[in-house]
């Protein structure tokens, strides 16, 4: 089953980790392509993997980390800007063309058991016609929002966990994010 490779992919990309603890894992892979974008602030990027399949507005500081683990691929890209963290992951596996729209809500739910985060808003929306949620959330101190995208074997985790940030910023930085 693909919840437990997602959990530990959502554990490692920030959601339960200190909005000011930030840890630089790698420099980005020579893959990636930056460039800037006259929408975003001045230490904000274009950040567009090839490899990967999509393009999303980044905090200036974001590093990847690029790994193989329980599933075939683990991957992310993180930043903070002030009180905010910003992190997109995948996780490939063949498991991911099992979640269907059905199974979508099933996982969101999984996920929000295991932490100590209470959901406060879901929805559901398609990116290119694949299966997508949207979950606000509130914390000990903080409020987030996650984006999942079943796309083929790829499962894209956005997600933004912050103490007040901007809330213009964050906008931005989940409605950036964009396939090819």
């Amino acid at each position: 089953m693909i919840i437990k490779p997602i959990l530990t992919g959502l554990l490692t990309i920030g959601v339960l980790m200190s909005v000011q603890e930030t840890k630089a894992i790698a420099q980005p892979a020579p893959q990636v392509l930056l460039a800037g974008n006259p929408k975003a602030s001045s230490d904000w990027i274009r950040f567009t993997s090839r490899k990967h399949g999509f393009t999303a507005l980044m905090p200036g500081n974001s590093k990847i980390s690029d790994r193989l683990g329980a599933v075939k691929k683990d991957w992310t890209i993180a930043g903070t800007d002030s009180d905010t963290s910003y992190s997109i992951s995948y996780l490939e596996d063949d498991e991911t063309t099992k979640l269907t729209d059905a199974n979508m809500n099933k996982l969101v739910n999984h996920l929000f058991k295991q932490g100590q985060f209470e959901e406060v808003k879901r929805f559901r929306f398609t990116i290119r016609g694949y299966p997508g949620r949207e979950s606000s959330f509130r914390g000990p101190g903080v409020t987030g929002y996650l984006r999942i995208y079943a796309v083929r074997t790829r499962l894209y985790m956005t997600i933004v966990v912050t103490r007040g940030g901007n809330e213009r910023k964050i906008a931005d930085f989940l409605d950036s994010f964009g396939l090819f």
